[in-house]
């Protein structure tokens, strides 16, 4: 996945738990391979203990990612998990492609569980073409068959599947405009190849636009 400027090797030992910050009010778990061991009659030999979690962020902060998320599962890359596998929990989620798709990656969360999934291999010169190695047409589907199943069997859905109703105090509009806004350049060049008589000077002038939401935070003025 991208990091900062540029692409690093990430493992999901590393990714999942970040995650899992923002399904867990901002507080990052260390992962652990063993909980527990039984023996054969079922008697406790080891147990570990709680991991002590650390609050890696801003409970808001970690909402609204988690709302921006639901949406690209809801909207976005991670649609399938919606049309494809039938999913109907509150799911976040994100896909990712990197290195010239030889990297597929998809994480999904609710507050109940966490799931990362990567494709890819050791030598990054090995690699898909086009969009057929992007992490929603190879490491999303992993994750969907695991999830499918869990959202059909009840004690699995009861214990992994929660809501996100702690976040629904920090839910906010983001105000952004879902096209994409116009560009000088873009309106120069369309001005240059406009037929004789109908240039950029003889048109209506354009709508005054409305303040966005960060003007508005801000009281500026037009």
């Amino acid at each position: 996945p991208a990091v900062a400027l540029g692409a690093s090797s990430v493992a999901l030992e590393t990714l999942v738990p970040a995650y899992g910050a923002f399904a867990n009010r901002g507080k990052r778990l260390p992962p652990r391979l063993i909980t527990r061991i039984t023996d054969a009659q079922g008697y406790v030999i080891h147990e570990a203990k709680a991991p002590k979690a650390v609050q890696a962020l801003k409970e808001s902060t970690a909402a609204a990612i988690a709302v921006m998320l639901q949406r690209a599962v809801n909207e976005g890359t991670g649609t399938a998990l919606r049309t494809r596998y039938g999913l109907s929990g509150p799911w976040a989620g994100k896909t990712g492609t990197a290195q010239d798709y030889s990297d597929a990656w998809f994480v999904a969360f609710t507050p109940g569980l966490v799931i990362g999934t990567h494709v890819g291999g050791f030598d990054p010169s090995v690699h898909f073409q086009s969009a057929h190695g992007t992490g929603g047409a190879l490491a999303l589907p992993i994750a969907g068959q695991v999830l499918q199943r869990i959202e059909r069997t009840p004690d699995l859905r009861g214990k992994y599947v929660r809501s996100f109703d702690w976040a629904d105090a920090y839910a906010i509009d983001l105000d952004c405009d879902p096209r994409r806004e116009r560009s000088p350049f873009g309106e120069w060049v369309k001005d240059v190849f406009r037929p004789k008589g109908s240039r950029a000077d003889s048109l209506p002038a354009a709508p005054k636009k409305d303040k966005g939401f960060f003007d508005r935070l801000f009281n500026r003025e037009d």
